[in-house]
């Protein structure tokens, strides 16, 4: 079972509160789907921090060159 601690750090690193986040050749992060494995921690020296390896999907948007989008903005 993946602990629930996991999954708003690797939201807060792909998809900041502040909007969503365009990772260099990623595409455009719009939410974590799901975490699909966890390895071993280890505590490195002069480090007291754990550091994981973390598997995950993400839900990407990735246009085509060239593609053009088109939306209006709602206000609810």
């Amino acid at each position: 079972m993946i602990p629930v601690t996991v999954y708003p750090n690797i939201n807060i690193l792909y998809a900041p509160t502040e909007g969503i986040k365009v990772v260099h050749n990623v595409g455009l992060c719009i939410v974590l789907w799901d975490v699909t494995k966890l390895e071993d921690s280890y505590i490195f020296p002069g480090s007291g921090a754990s550091h994981t390896v973390v598997h995950f999907r993400y839900v990407v948007f990735r246009p085509f060159m060239d593609e053009l989008l088109d939306w209006k903005d709602q206000k609810f």
